[in-house]
């Protein structure tokens, strides 16, 4: 993705480097609050997350056309999420989440109606020792 928007699209920025100059793809660098981006106008099948230390990471794919949303999470490297590293891990470890959907953001919604359904086809794949 080469653009991202905040929660009710406030606001656009560029991925990976924001307007600060942030290169957010570094968990570490997570130091301004929380980050909760959505892909905005993004084309690829995938997303992914990798730790260079451990070597290890996970890969999401869907069919765009199938599941256009994606989203990349994290409690940050500020101080509340240092304190929340605390609280809700074994280590103290930095965390972050990767998230697909149907929706452009978490707050549009749809309903079904009696007996309808959606389906849609998606994977999640371990990854490791790719190098970095």
């Amino acid at each position: 993705m080469a653009f991202t928007a905040s929660h009710g699209f406030r606001d656009v920025d560029t991925w990976p480097i924001d307007s600060r100059g942030t290169d957010l793809s570094v968990v570490g660098n997570h130091r301004h609050g929380p980050v909760s981006r959505f892909s905005h106008g993004s084309r690829e099948g995938w997303m992914a997350v990798y730790h260079p230390r451990t070597r290890a990471g996970v890969v999401h794919y869907s069919a765009p056309t199938e599941l256009p949303a994606k989203k990349i999470w994290s409690w940050g490297n500020d101080p509340d999420g240092l304190d929340w590293r605390k609280a809700l891990s074994d280590n103290e470890s930095a965390y972050v989440e990767i998230q697909a959907g149907l929706f452009r953001n978490q707050e549009t919604y749809g309903f079904l109606e009696p007996l309808q359904s959606v389906s849609f086809t998606e994977q999640w794949l371990p990854i490791r020792d790719l190098g970095g």
